[in-house]
């Protein structure tokens, strides 16, 4: 591959991919941020219909509790007017009040019991009670709390000694002052499912903005719909397109995200030949209720900005691409120029200078295909080859030329010395007169 082709390949490649990295990251912190934000709202509404639940119910159960306390208050008052006649004491006053009182059923486990708050703060008495008469709860806070509200509503976390667990309570509180009481009308907050008016709960819930084209209902432990646009039923064992078990995994977790496939909103409860989108759901429990509220949104609906600018990004991105091919072909030709130039400047002197048996300098070509690098270092390398032709010629002809000089001063020392030994006189000279030689009789006899 030619050495521009290489660098226009790998400059592109590298640009292409810091431009795909960065658009990758970018869309990725985008969209987890956005997706983060999404849950916030979600988890916004579900605390905001958990506070209009609460609200809503708190409200009917102290209307509920307030109208037994005010159904018994008639008897109560007989006595106590018996009392204040002088007809009856204060112990038969409490003692009658208190068999009245026992034997009143709130819900399925509700009851009365009553606080003697002559002491109190420091001592708080149970004078009524199905499990723990006659014991001090001053150091328990919401009977704290009770002994100064007096009367009113209150809700707490409470377990009687037969329970196996802590569970939210509610009560309402009279304050009977002849007697330093407090009676309280009381059930566990569960067991007044029975107050519901559905059609105004729905109402009231569905009427909770949401958005991304979601909705927002609810379940009770058992999978059970409570609240809904358009299903109802036991939805424990259904299951999305993908298999997913959705509702049985929010049952088992009861609070977080989960994401899973249904249909648009309003496709009617047939589930059957619908196209099912993905959601995304907040779900968190109303405990006091034993019920879970979902908040739902399409993740297409919510997402599609973000798909819009996906496609901006894709369109920028091969704009980009576009340019880098031309200025990266622009910038390999600025690079390589020296090279072409110097392409030219050998063939020029290629040009003049001569073959012959020993050398035959070719023409210096870049190939088609081929590196530049390597087209060159292959053409210096055949000039290389040829000078040391060159040389090796040289040195064969020196050592030709050598030993015929060596012979050539062999024979003139040979014919020197057999002219030395003649018996009369020898003398060289060239036609200058400069002597050339000469032997030993000449010497002796003429100098």
């Amino acid at each position: 591959m030619k050495i521009s082709n290489k660098f226009l390949f790998i400059n592109f490649l590298i640009a292409i991919l810091i431009l795909s990295i960065s658009l990758s990251i970018f869309l990725i912190i985008d969209y987890r941020y956005q997706k983060d934000n999404i849950i916030k709202q979600l988890m916004n509404l579900n605390k905001t219909i958990n506070e209009s639940v609460d609200v809503y119910i708190n409200a009917l159960i102290e209307n509920y509790l307030k109208s037994i306390a005010d159904k018994n208050n008639t008897y109560i008052g007989k006595i106590l007017k018996e009392y204040n006649d002088g007809q009856i004491s204060v112990n038969d006053a409490k003692t009658k009040i208190k068999n009245y009182l026992k034997n009143i059923k709130i819900g399925k486990t509700g009851y009365v019991f009553i606080w003697n708050i002559k002491e109190a703060p420091d001592k708080i008495i149970l004078d009524l009670h199905p499990e723990i008469e006659k014991e001090d709860v001053a150091y328990v806070d919401f009977v704290q709390t009770g002994v100064k509200l007096k009367n009113g509503y209150l809700e707490y976390l409470w377990g009687n000694p037969s329970d196996k667990s802590t569970r939210y309570k509610s009560m309402y509180l009279q304050y009977i002052k002849e007697l330093d009481w407090i009676i309280a009308y009381s059930s566990y907050k569960e067991e007044f499912y029975f107050l519901f008016d559905i059609d105004k709960f729905r109402n009231l819930i569905l009427g909770i903005r949401n958005f991304g084209n979601g909705n927002s209902f609810i379940i009770d432990y058992d999978g059970n719909i409570v609240i809904h646009p358009y299903l109802s039923g036991n939805f424990s064992n259904v299951k999305d397109i993908k298999g997913k078990y959705f509702i049985k995994e929010i049952l088992e977790k009861k609070e977080g995200v989960i994401t899973y496939y249904w249909p648009i909103n309003g496709e009617n409860n047939s589930l059957k030949n619908k196209k099912e989108y993905k959601k995304i759901a907040y779900y968190s429990p109303i405990e006091k209720f034993k019920l879970i509220v979902i908040s739902t949104v399409y993740e297409n609906h919510v997402f599609s900005y973000y798909y819009k600018i996906i496609k901006l990004a894709l369109i920028i991105l091969f704009i980009f691409i576009f340019l880098i091919f031309f200025i990266t072909i622009k910038i390999t030709n600025i690079l390589l120029k020296p090279i072409y130039i110097l392409n030219e400047k050998i063939n020029e002197i290629l040009k003049n200078y001569p073959s012959n048996e020993i050398i035959n300098l070719e023409k210096f070509t870049i190939y088609k295909n081929e590196n530049e690098i390597v087209s060159f270092s292959k053409f210096i390398e055949k000039i290389m080859d040829d000078i040391n032709k060159i040389n090796l010629k040289l040195k064969d002809e020196y050592n030709k030329e050598k030993k015929l000089k060596e012979e050539y001063e062999n024979q003139k020392l040979f014919i020197s010395k057999i002219i030395d030994l003649l018996p009369f006189a020898i003398c060289v000279i060239d036609i200058e007169n400069r002597i050339l030689n000469y032997n030993s009789y000449f010497y002796k006899n003429y100098t």
